[in-house]
């Protein structure tokens, strides 16, 4: 039977929950939903919890949603029945990729696996990063993992799952909060409040997120879950579900403080002081139950940023050294697989993070001669000049998928 509010919250199987308004999602075999209100309608950003971790589910609606028109006149699981899910999604969520703004477009960034040199592959012929084939390219590994963290047919197979479960559902979970380190590193990563973000190579973000699922031992039986990173598609999808919301102040529209200016809900310069915050430390910087989508760090997604050859890795979101309306919440950046990472502020950021690869070289001087050393913690390192700090990454977010 469906969960419901005020009766049974825990589902002991895969299971929908209906709301008092009738949307439905689908929650993972051992999670809460939420009783808090504010916190149990879908439309407000529908909570799950399980051993302290919260995730919101971002509705994709069937009705009034992507136009599936071109889906249900193709054979399931075909080439043309991904394809078309994928263009609706696209279409649905507003961010075509024919433009050059990155706040909300880059030509030609899509979701396509990649390698550590920001190569692609088809299965046959490899491509440079910008889509040119590369004949020479004698090296390519389709098996490698250290570009996005998963090989080309697993890439693949985590890509048609996500548009089918999408399509099933109507939508899917995300992380309440930015990720932070379990007890140890063999530890599925954490979805709570007050935590110091985790800073990983995208690979190692990748492998981190899908600890959620593989170490969940009540994840099993026929309808079990899956856990990433977010896809690009996906994180357009957050950003038109976030129009939704009623808090936006009346002077523009909903669209415009998530793809034009979003300074007035996520940690940014100025305000930020430089640093970067713990994870939900203010409901200013939450909307529809999600946290930090705005600002505060840089987060890894599964797109492949085809604009930079040395970059590959998607990070969307803004940080809290740049500004609310250079780096709003749709923004696209590119980061290269190795986890250095040049912001695009006068501040350096390292997450004290025990796991941490710290190789590499390079230096950079703030404009307060203070190099800021994050994770919540911020240490003054007066007066250096050209001081070398290693940057370990970007933070991410887990999503679910159903299998």
């Amino acid at each position: 039977a469906s969960l419901k509010p005020g009766e049974t919250s825990t589902a002991t199987e895969t299971d929908n929950y209906t709301d008092t308004e009738g949307k439905t999602a689908t929650v993972p075999k051992g999670y809460t939903v939420s009783n808090v209100e504010g916190e149990k309608l879908i439309s407000q950003g529908l909570v799950i919890t399980k051993d302290s971790d919260e995730y919101v589910w971002i509705e994709v609606p069937k009705a009034g949603g992507p136009d599936y028109s071109a889906v249900t006149s193709t054979t399931v699981d075909t080439d043309e029945y991904y394809t078309a899910i994928e263009n609706a999604l696209i279409a649905y969520a507003g961010f075509a990729k024919t433009g050059s703004d990155y706040k909300t477009t880059k030509l030609g960034w899509k979701d396509e696996w990649y390698d550590s040199l920001s190569h692609t592959y088809d299965g046959i012929k490899w491509y440079s990063y910008d889509g040119t084939e590369d004949a020479s390219y004698t090296s390519g590994d389709a098996t490698s993992t250290a570009g996005c963290g998963l090989t080309y047919e697993a890439y693949k197979t985590q890509y048609k799952k996500m548009l089918k479960s999408v399509y099933t559902n109507g939508g899917f979970w995300i992380g309440r909060y930015e990720g932070s380190s379990g007890a140890t590193s063999s530890d599925a990563p954490l979805s709570q409040p007050n935590k110091a973000t985790q800073t990983l190579t995208c690979s190692n973000a990748q492998i981190a997120a899908a600890k959620v699922a593989t170490t969940d031992t009540g994840n099993t039986g026929t309808n079990t879950y899956t856990s990433s990173l977010m896809f690009g598609v996906q994180w357009d999808l957050v950003c038109k579900f976030l129009e939704g919301s009623t808090e936006w102040p009346a002077e523009y529209e909903a669209s415009w403080y998530i793809k034009t200016d979003s300074s007035s809900w996520g940690n940014y310069a100025p305000d930020s002081d430089y640093h970067t915050k713990l994870t939900g430390s203010s409901t200013d910087y939450r909307r529809m139950n999600i946290f930090d989508f705005a600002g505060n760090e840089f987060e890894w997604t599964l797109e492949h940023a085809t604009s930079y050859s040395g970059s590959p890795c998607a990070v969307r979101g803004g940080l809290y050294g740049g500004s609310g309306s250079g780096s709003p919440a749709s923004c696209r950046n590119g980061s290269d697989t190795t986890k250095r990472q040049w912001f695009p502020s006068v501040t350096l950021l390292v997450a004290l993070n025990p796991d941490r690869d710290t190789s590499g070289t390079g230096s950079y001087q703030n404009e307060k001669n203070k190099i800021w050393i994050g994770g919540g913690t911020k240490v003054f390192l007066e007066g250096l000049y050209n001081t070398f700090v290693p940057l370990p990454g970007e933070p991410y977010r887990v999503r679910f998928l159903f299998t």
